[in-house]
């Protein structure tokens, strides 16, 4: 009685072990069947002659980066779900309902011919093996070993043609899974690395909200032959992981449809649009507040007195020269725009304001110099001693003014400044 436990249960084990193989041999029997003796033909879309194959479309969105202003485009790495239904790929079966195919199988399917509208650069993800072993022993047991590294391959056409293009030189496994029900349904999956043109208005740069699209369309069948519609419940899904530098991604997602007419048809496509809030703290730590500091110590010129030419004129010098410094590398990360943005404002005001300083100093020169004007002599009856200390009064009270008025010109400024770019500009986009 003491050995009935495990007799049972080494029945089992062979039972359900039995069970696997037949529904492993049955599966590649339904395969063999569907793809390759039937006529099933790979180059006809399903349903042919009749009613439009309707293809749902939904995305798991992994990654969303290298949003780039100078080239107005960004990153993304995602999952892309395409469901359809093929009535060819119907079958019966008493152990399983649906079968998962690898990227070999599915070379035999018709699949959509999608592309993404506004790609500049797409990548499959691949597991390359060139070296590698591969070791079954007797009892079943495998070990399987590789030195691997990521291979890519970049293209501009329909997602089908992306396997196709890898290099050669390796054996490559592209990340896709291609599943087929007992009732025609087809899910294919395929995770892909793209960079997509996201046209870019930076007026109100760096307080501004942009709006990125992804779009989606058929390389050659018009909605006469197919119809792409997003998935009814959860479209595009984002990573829970998911962060984007310098931005706040909007959860909210604009879905829609855009097919669009030209000469051979009306052709499907959908549209994703992610909404993209800048946030400013990079550009306030780097940008704004160093080029308000430089502003403030200019000041400090009217606190000198103007007989040590050398130290105002140094200052002076020094800050504007800093500032078209941080100018110029600020405006390296934006495109030659022909508008001015918000930030290009800033940083010329903040460069106007270093030059009065210059200019400032040299009316204070200008004005206890003016004794030695012969008009000014010819004119006044003061003794030599009396213009020159009456000039030279007239002098120091341009600097004091200036103290009191450069600061009060430079609130001033920031008030509107930054009332006109939160409030007005916003309101704009």
């Amino acid at each position: 009685m003491a050995m009935l436990p495990v007799i049972v249960a080494l029945i089992l084990g062979l039972a359900a072990r039995s069970r696997g193989q037949r529904e492993n041999m049955e599966s590649v029997d339904i395969l063999d069947s569907l793809l390759r003796t039937s006529d099933y033909k790979k180059t006809i879309r399903p349903n042919f002659a009749g009613d439009p194959v309707v293809v749902n479309i939904s995305i798991y969105l992994k990654s969303f980066s290298d949003i780039q202003e100078s080239t107005m485009d960004y990153r993304v790495t995602l999952t892309l779900w395409q469901r359809w239904n093929d009535d060819r790929l119907r079958y019966s079966s008493r152990d399983f309902n649906a079968t998962d195919l690898d990227e070999s199988n599915a070379a035999f399917m018709w699949k959509p011919d999608l592309y993404f509208g506004n790609e500049e650069s797409a990548t499959v993800h691949t597991v390359t093996t060139p070296n590698s072993m591969l070791r079954i022993h007797d009892n079943g047991d495998v070990l399987y070993s590789m030195r691997s590294h990521t291979a890519t391959r970049s293209a501009t056409h329909s997602l089908t043609q992306l396997h196709t293009q890898l290099p050669t030189h390796t054996v490559t496994t592209p990340n896709s899974m291609l599943r087929i029900h007992d009732n025609g349904d087809v899910l294919y999956s395929m995770r892909l690395t793209l960079t997509l043109s996201c046209p870019m208005d930076l007026r109100t740069f760096p307080m501004d909200t942009q709006t990125c699209p992804l779009l989606i369309t058929s390389a050659s069948y018009t909605e006469r032959d197919m119809l792409l519609r997003w998935r009814v419940e959860q479209a595009i899904v984002l990573a829970d992981d998911l962060s984007i530098p310098h931005f706040e991604l909007d959860p909210n997602i604009t879905l829609e449809d855009c097919a669009e007419t030209y000469r051979t048809g009306l052709f499907p496509c959908l549209k994703a649009t992610f909404t993209l809030s800048r946030q400013m703290g990079y550009y306030v730590t780097q940008v704004y507040v160093p080029s308000l500091l430089l502003v403030m110590v200019s000041w400090l010129s009217f606190w000198i007195n103007k007989e040590p030419a050398p130290a105002r004129v140094g200052i002076g010098t020094s800050t504007i020269l800093s500032m078209i410094t941080k100018s110029t590398g600020s405006r390296a990360m934006l495109p030659k725009v022909t508008y001015r943005t918000a930030m290009d404002v800033w940083m010329d005001a903040c460069l106007i304001f270093l030059i009065a300083v210059l200019v400032e100093y040299a009316l204070v020169q200008a004005t206890a110099r003016r004794f030695r004007d012969p008009k000014v002599i010819k004119n006044s009856e003061e003794s030599m001693s009396d213009l020159e200390e009456r000039y030279l009064r007239q002098a120091v009270m341009v600097d004091v003014k200036a103290r009191f008025v450069f600061p009060v010109a430079f609130l001033a400024f920031n008030a509107v400044y930054w009332v006109t770019c939160v409030v007005g500009l916003k309101s704009l986009q």
